[in-house]
């Protein structure tokens, strides 16, 4: 029987980009080539990606039902927009 696991998205933030990319960003390097040569091991990235790479995901899914629940949103220069929690634990 085939093993079907689930899809899991990794995030990095742009801080983390930057910080550990800059150069090769800024030399036109695609993110699924660095990745792959960070953590190809994994299976993060690829090899010889196809450009352009079309970026698609939840671009405002997660904070939009934040914001609906009334959940503040932070927002910082070198981060994405995250929310804060909409109830204290406890």
């Amino acid at each position: 029987m085939k093993k079907i696991l689930p899809k899991i998205d990794i995030v990095f933030s742009p801080a983390w980009w930057q910080g550990n990319f800059k150069a090769e960003l800024a030399q036109g390097v695609s993110r699924e080539r660095l990745l792959f040569d960070r953590f190809g091991d994994v299976g993060l990235g690829q090899a010889n990606p196809p450009e352009p790479i079309p970026i698609v995901g939840d671009e405002y899914g997660d904070r939009f039902m934040a914001a609906f629940w009334g959940c503040e949103i932070v927002y910082q220069d070198d981060q994405a927009p995250s929310a804060l929690p909409c109830f204290p634990p406890g």
